[in-house]
């Protein structure tokens, strides 16, 4: 087995995900996963299934949604935004459901969710309408993302620019949400 799985597995809790899930996994460059929490409801929810596979840094777009390491946890969750640095590709990630962000290295990222398994129902992630649907929530959590780093990172703006700035934000995380909980396909 590579060492690089070993590393993994040996990291792993096994109550989330088995050793023989990750060893399939690492020998194929994909598999099925259910998701244990709702940070991403109401797109994907708790008892939803994901189909995940590898993906380089580079093949990711804003919108996508990905699994990636968190410590020894699998995390899956949007990219709002994507950036390189020393030659490699970063990427900044948020569930749909909270307003905290995280950075996601390239060694932590595990594979793009390319299909959601819903009750009986499979979607596929690259088809339209979630291909558009993705890129927009991503779009406006990236915007949303812009505008509170703005007023956290200039503490010298005048009152009114930061009330400006905040409803901006507020505003965009509104309109990713609606777009999220208007999608007609994932209505149980």
């Amino acid at each position: 087995m590579n060492t690089s799985a070993q590393k993994i597995i040996n990291g792993f809790p096994k109550k989330f995900v088995s050793n023989k899930w990750l060893e399939e996994f690492e020998r194929t460059g994909k598999g099925w996963l259910r998701i244990l929490s709702d940070s991403m409801s109401p797109f994907i929810q708790t008892g939803d299934r994901i189909f995940i596979e590898k993906v380089s840094p580079s093949n990711v777009h804003v919108g996508d949604i990905m699994t990636f390491w968190k410590g020894n946890i699998l995390v899956t969750h949007r990219i709002i935004r994507k950036f390189r640095k020393e030659g490699d590709t970063y990427l900044i990630e948020r569930g749909d459901q909270y307003p905290h962000h995280s950075l996601v290295s390239p060694e932590s990222l595990v594979g793009k969710v390319r299909q959601i398994q819903k009750n009986d129902k499979v979607y596929n992630s690259n088809e339209m309408p979630l291909l558009m649907i993705n890129r927009f929530a991503g779009i406006a959590l990236n915007y949303a993302f812009a505008t509170r780093l703005i007023a956290r990172k200039v503490p010298f703006l005048p009152r009114p620019m930061k009330n400006i700035i905040k409803r901006v934000y507020k505003l965009l995380a509104l309109i990713s949400n609606k777009i999220l909980r208007s999608t007609l396909v994932f209505k149980k």
